[in-house]
């Protein structure tokens, strides 16, 4: 369904408020003379014509109402007089009050002239109590009516040098403003709403020779394709004759290169942009919201507003900052380069706050992932929520991106029990990767210990992801164990594999976090003997110098710590019971050398002693 037409605005009003009848004429008029009313010999201008008339009374009430008709015969002027017969249509009018002493018409005709030259003529009833209209007066302070006008028009030649005040009405309402023009267009004026008693305050008098309405966009179209900014308090027009406005005033071009934006500065307010005066100091700036039209003006504005000579209260920062804004308020925009150096909308201080958006939009937190929506640009809350909400959509399990994600999962874990290789869900990302880093290990300890690590299963396939090709959430590695210490030897889960390791050896964990809430049991603790085979060798061999290769940043109270009953209670045969008696063997050297060497000691010192005697027996 089309939208209603809109009205075409009336046509201007010439025709005035005519309030005296033509019985109540004789009010206004002096008795009749037959004296001849005639310009003859009248000093000045004068005008006799003869109009239209149905008889005497009607052509009083022509003069008295000074109709359209009458002005035009006049010029312009007022009628001051009449010349009528009694009995037939005769009627002629004077813009002069003046007569010969001679009769006229042989008798038949009389004259009759004003009593008040001033008789006010009023300006009618409006044609649309709702359209912009000015109102022109003849005289100030809103005497003489001589026109109303409701559509750009030239004057008429009786209307020119005739407007010393007007009234606006309804123009504000209608998102209009009216310029008034001199005859050569060299000069003008912005009027709004409102009662401009005396031009000669605006050095207007008797100037105006055309008018011309103008609208003004208001409200941003439906169909979004522009912006509109409106600025106000511009220093701006001085709105009077005789400042060279016409420039200013313009409608040929949108540049208005001569407007004061301040004091001591000139330049065009909505620079790029198309310009509508609203008001004397208030223009409407109207920008394209499309990328390719709207994006070279951004940049275009930021270069003038941060060139030095740009004051610092030039209106056009304020135009810059609401454009870049509200562009850069929808997130598909985030990339759009908006100033200088290549500045872009994510560089601006609601930068993060838009890139969540935008990574939140479909699958983004992964098509983006190497562009937008890394953790560095989201911040680590925003990218971890993102990213697991992604990786918990259906199907999304089974790529490579969220294998870190899928092994920290817990209760019900995506990959399964794990407690075997047929325990694995393949079809899930990262699961069969920690399962080889974990599956030699599970020979070498004991459920306990492999509960344990099972449930640290993610730490090193985290700690491994490079760059933004594994989704790494916050906290990734909180409660995971910095290395496993496997006989001195610092490693992480993925460096034991095939690594030869077939000793008897101490494993002690270091946690980066609070463990307190793991439920797959605890490793051996610190010091404790456990023999680790991750080769196919079956040798159980160890080297003397096991011990003294121990974790020196072991804790001190770790063997307090660790359960008193554990050798007593490990099975003979089992690889806890070897270890133990490994050490303990080791233990008993230790004690036998320390026994040696004291006795050693005592010995030589004996000796020394015996020979210093004797020494000094001698010099005696």
């Amino acid at each position: 369904m089309s939208a209603p037409a809109v009205a075409a605005p009336p046509a201007p009003q010439y025709e005035g408020k005519y309030s005296v009848t033509p019985e109540g004429t004789g009010d206004y008029f002096w008795g009749k003379s037959k004296n001849k009313g005639t310009c003859s010999a009248v000093p000045g201008d004068c005008t006799l014509k003869g109009i239209s008339s149905t008889g005497r009374s009607d052509c009083a009430y022509k003069c008295i109402n000074n109709t359209d008709e009458v002005r035009q015969a006049l010029g312009g002027n007022r009628c001051l007089a009449y010349n009528f017969e009694e009995d037939s249509g005769f009627c002629e009018v004077m813009d002069r009050g003046h007569w010969s002493g001679q009769l006229h018409g042989w008798g038949k005709r009389f004259t009759a002239r004003k009593k008040d030259p001033n008789v006010n003529r009023e300006a009618p009833e409006p044609t649309s109590n709702s359209a912009c209209r000015v109102e022109v007066y003849e005289y100030a302070n809103l005497n003489q009516w001589n026109a109303t006008y409701y559509t750009s028009t030239t004057f008429r030649d009786i209307d020119k040098k005739r407007n010393n005040s007007i009234k606006v009405v309804n123009c504000d309402r209608n998102k209009q403003m009216a310029i008034l023009w001199n005859d050569s267009k060299t000069d003008g004026m912005i009027v709004t709403d409102g009662v401009y008693e005396d031009l000669n305050s605006h050095n207007a008098t008797n100037l105006i020779s055309k008018i011309e309405f103008r609208g003004y966009p208001d409200k941003e179209p439906a169909s979004n394709t522009e912006y509109l900014y409106k600025m106000g308090k511009l220093t701006g027009l001085d709105n009077r004759f005789g400042q060279g406005n016409a420039d200013r005033l313009k409608d040929v071009s949108p540049v208005l290169t001569g407007v004061k934006l301040s004091e001591e500065f000139k330049g065009d307010p909505c620079l790029g942009g198309e310009t509508f005066w609203e008001a004397k100091e208030r223009v409407v700036c109207k920008f394209p919201r499309d990328r390719s039209n709207l994006l070279p003006l951004l940049q275009q504005l930021a270069g003038t507003i941060e060139s030095p000579t740009e004051p610092s209260a030039s209106p056009r920062r304020g135009l810059y900052e609401t454009l870049m804004n509200r562009h850069c308020s929808d997130p598909e925009n985030i990339l759009d380069v908006i100033g200088t150096s290549n500045k872009r909308c994510l560089d601006t201080g609601n930068g993060k706050e838009m890139a969540r958006q935008f990574c939140g939009i479909n699958d983004r937190i992964f098509t983006e992932k190497s562009n937008v929506c890394t953790s560095n640009i989201l911040g680590l809350d925003a990218y971890t929520a993102l990213g697991i909400a992604y990786c918990d959509k259906p199907g999304h399990s089974a790529k490579p991106w969220c294998g870190c994600q899928n092994l920290i999962k817990k209760a019900p874990s995506p990959c399964g029990a794990m407690t075997s290789e047929a325990a694995v869900n393949s079809n899930v990302a990262g699961c069969a990767l920690a399962w080889e880093q974990l599956a030699p290990l599970k020979e070498t300890m004991t459920d306990s210990q492999f509960r344990y690590y099972l449930s640290k299963r993610h730490c090193d396939f985290c700690a491994t992801a490079v760059g933004n090709d594994i989704f790494t959430p916050k906290d990734a590695q909180m409660g995971c164990p910095t290395t496993l210490n496997v006989c001195g030897q610092q490693s992480r889960y993925g460096q034991l594999i095939n690594s030869n390791v077939n000793q008897t050896c101490n494993i002690n964990n270091y946690d980066r976090g609070d463990t307190s809430s793991d439920t797959g049991g605890s490793p051996a603790a610190p010091g404790s003997p456990t023999t680790v085979n991750t080769s196919p060798s079956t040798s159980t061999s160890s080297p003397s110098t096991s011990p003294s290769t121990s974790p020196s940043d072991s804790p001190s109270t770790s063997p307090s710590t660790s359960p008193s009953t554990s050798p007593s209670t490990s099975p003979a045969g089992s690889p806890a019971a070897a270890a133990a008696a490994a050490a303990a063997t080791e233990k008993k050297k230790m004690s036998t050398g320390m026994i040696v060497g004291i006795s050693a000691g005592a010995f030589f010192c004996i000796i020394a002693i015996i020979i210093i005697v004797m020494v000094m027996k001698k010099k005696k």
